[in-house]
């Protein structure tokens, strides 16, 4: 596991204003927002790949497919913390500044 998402909160990290959510619409926000940045930064990861690879990873679940890529992409948690950055800058462009999704 990547030491920096130790205690990751997609919510707080993205500056969503949580006062107008209720705390199962928060859980489940949660999980929504791990899974597009998941398929975000899998996404981006895997355009190197050959389709073989990504068909493989494609059957495996979250978890799997995240430790698979630690063990095989070089220098792994820095690639992927730079497109965790970028999922971020890309959710502000297409919010335009506002606290939802």
């Amino acid at each position: 596991m990547i030491a920096q998402l130790a205690n990751f909160d997609p919510i707080t990290y993205l500056n969503i204003d949580q006062a107008s959510y209720s705390d199962q619409e928060l859980g489940q926000l949660r999980q929504d927002l791990m899974a597009k940045i998941g398929e975000y930064v899998l996404l981006k990861l895997s355009q190197d790949f050959t389709d073989e690879q990504v068909n493989y990873l494609a059957g495996m679940d979250g978890q799997a497919v995240f430790n698979t890529l630690q063990t095989h992409v070089p220098d792994f948690e820095n690639k992927f913390m730079l497109e965790l950055d970028n999922f971020k800058k890309d959710y502000e462009v297409e919010v335009g500044g506002a606290s939802h999704v």
